[in-house]
């Protein structure tokens, strides 16, 4: 039956803009040469980007300097004027048209046809019929540098496959046991063949089948790995045997929660929160903010290694290693359950790993609680978790009490309770780190220091808590050269009335510091009699810029004044002004909200809170307060 040609009603014409029949069929009555109005509309598509049936000024500014370079821009916004009929600012097809008649009068049938596929081709819109097709002024140098050397390796490996199939029918090799081709043979077919190698053999195909090589082998390591850890048992590489970028990447991978390759705001926060529950969400910001290099809001592998490397670099291996270990242990407890942070605290304390806890072991889970421990309530407890009257302690037995016991307390304070003791690597209780308390930059940076480790620290607000117990007496020595103890001064009056009366500030003197072997400290405090007034002291606080100073001078000033705890202020004037607290102007007293960093390398360490002090210009004298 003769087909019949379904009529068209209003209804069925689509709503959406149209794509010109240029575009895929030339008019018939116009071959030879383009329509213009068809040409014209497929410039118009291949300008309007996001398809929604209109170009603004730019887009035909390059159009029309594209097609006519005489025009000047001037020329284009006047032209781009008369033809916005409807005054939008946009044009629509049929105004671009009729505006690209006008434009392009003058010009001859092969001038035409040159511009319009060359402003096609600029837009880089796939065309799909040859005739809009445009070979740019560097296509020559592509097709004779690259195209035609491979199309001649491709030709010779084509007659190689050829030869080789030829040999292999007339020797037999391809043939069964009956001595006939298999069902499943096929002749080389030659365009096939050169097709598929000259795509495998191109930059994108060299390319693609370098990313698969290295999935391969990306996929092939992870097998390695997996076998190696079956092989251990279960267990991962120890960290000595990494290098320090495979740390990194290890605490990478831990953090990356939906294994997507970057991390995320909230990925950051769902460590940093159990790391730090009071500033979780700060430290999180302060660090995607740190390590974002891009600014598109995340860190990829790349970032987080280069910004840990960089702040990390100063640091030997033994310290380099509890950091990643701190890190790790971060994301796995940040990860678990209740009762698996119980069981990590159960195999903290199972010394021998047989287990069980005994007296001795659940004694030494008091001891990392309370110096010195209580021997009665070890028996207490014991009695009360061992239900089998055993002297011994399962897990089970462990963990179902003290479920019990913790339920009713909130999950910060039962993950600060879990950490303390997981912190301590021996029996006898320690102090936190008090870099903890710190932004993430900063506290990496005061980890760094050689005198951290060995110096007992103080926080700010543990500071700010002994400043106001009326039971001690508090001496504070300011450790800082002149320069950087004129800027500003640690404002301990705004502390409470209480601090008035129980704390001494001495200043040591004109601090000259290269680092911890090289400076003058042990000669000023030699020298200095103020520092006689603080024997009287319960506790001394020493202080400079970051705490490198202080740090060094804490121990000797302890040695001299015979009072035991002399501690460095870690994180030191820097740390009391990013925690808010006040500083004053050395000279008048007045409030101040400069403070010396000590270098301009270490200016970025102030944060979040703005620092009004500026560096001096180049020939200018003093280090000015100036806002």
């Amino acid at each position: 039956a003769p087909h019949r040609r379904a009529m068209t009603t209003a209804s069925d014409v689509p709503s959406t803009p149209r794509t010109p029949r240029a575009i895929t069929q030339p008019r018939a009555e116009t071959a030879g040469k383009l329509d213009r109005r068809d040409a014209l509309a497929a410039m118009f598509h291949a300008l309007d980007v996001n398809e929604d049936g209109r170009v603004d000024v730019d887009e035909c500014v390059r159009a029309a300097c594209g097609v006519c370079p005489t025009m000047t821009e001037f020329e284009v916004n006047e032209w781009f004027r008369s033809m916005d009929v409807s005054d939008t600012g946009f044009v629509d097809e049929a105004e671009y048209v009729a505006g690209m008649l006008n434009v392009t009068r003058g010009m001859t049938e092969a001038e035409f046809a040159t511009s319009a596929r060359d402003t096609i081709a600029r837009t880089s819109k796939k065309v799909k019929h040859p005739r809009y097709y445009f070979h740019r002024d560097d296509a020559r140098g592509y097709l004779g540098e690259e195209l035609v050397p491979l199309l001649e390796k491709g030709l010779d490996a084509l007659l190689r496959e050829v030869e080789s199939e030829r040999l292999r029918v007339a020797s037999g090799a391809d043939w069964d046991e009956d001595g006939y081709v298999p069902d499943e043979w096929r002749p080389v077919r030659p365009m096939r063949f050169l097709g598929e190698w000259l795509r495998a053999n191109s930059k994108k195909g060299v390319a693609e089948r370098a990313r698969r090589e290295a999935e391969e082998a990306a996929s092939l390591a992870k097998r390695a790995l997996e076998a190696e850890i079956a092989a251990r048992g279960g267990k991962p590489r120890p960290l000595h045997e990494l290098t320090r970028e495979e740390k990194l990447e290890m605490c990478f991978d831990a953090m990356d929660r939906n294994g997507d390759g970057v991390l995320t705001f909230d990925e950051m926060l769902h460590v940093c929160r159990k790391m730090d529950p009071g500033r979780g969400r700060e430290e999180a910001a302060s660090m995607v903010q740190w390590m974002d290099v891009n600014s598109d809001g995340k860190v990829d592998k790349s970032e987080y290694e280069t910004a840990m490397l960089a702040v990390m670099e100063h640091l030997d291996d033994e310290v380099f290693d509890l950091g990643i270990e701190r890190t790790l242990t971060a994301v796995t407890f940040a990860d678990a359950s209740r009762g698996e942070k119980l069981k990590m605290v159960f195999d903290k304390c199972d010394a021998d790993a047989d287990g069980r806890l005994d007296m001795d072991e659940l004694r030494l889970l008091a001891n990392s609680l309370i110096v010195g421990g209580d021997e009665t309530k070890v028996r207490r407890t014991m009695k009360w978790l061992d239900a089998n009257g055993d002297d011994v302690l399962t897990f089970e037995e462990f963990a179902a009490p003290m479920l019990a016991a913790t339920a009713p307390v909130d999950d910060d304070r039962f993950d600060a309770a879990v950490k303390r003791i997981l912190a301590v690597s021996s029996g006898d209780a320690t102090e936190p780190d008090a870099a903890d308390a710190l932004h993430a930059k900063l506290a990496a940076y005061v980890a760094s220091l050689e005198t951290h480790a060995t110096t007992r620290q103080i926080s700010v607000r543990d500071l700010d808590v002994l400043l106001k117990d009326k039971s001690k007496k508090v001496g504070v020595v300011d450790c800082r050269p002149a320069e950087e103890r004129a800027v500003s001064a640690l404002d301990l009056a705004s502390r409470g009335a209480a601090v008035a009366r129980t704390s001494v500030v001495v200043v040591l003197g004109d601090v000259a510091f290269v680092d911890a072997v090289d400076n003058n400290i042990a000669a000023l405090i030699e020298s200095n009699v103020e520092l006689e007034t603080l024997e009287t002291c319960d506790v001394i606080v020493c202080f400079s810029a970051f705490g490198a100073e202080a740090g060094t001078a804490a121990p000797l000033v302890s040695e001299k004044t015979k009072v035991a705890d002399c501690r460095n202020l870690c994180g030191g004037v820097v740390a009391w002004f990013n925690a808010g607290f006040a500083l004053v102007d050395p000279g008048t007293g007045a409030a101040s909200e400069a403070v010396h960093p000590g270098s301009k390398t270490r200016a970025g360490l102030v944060r979040p809170r703005r620092n009004a002090f500026k560096f001096p210009k180049e020939g200018e004298e003093g280090g000015g307060d100036a806002a």
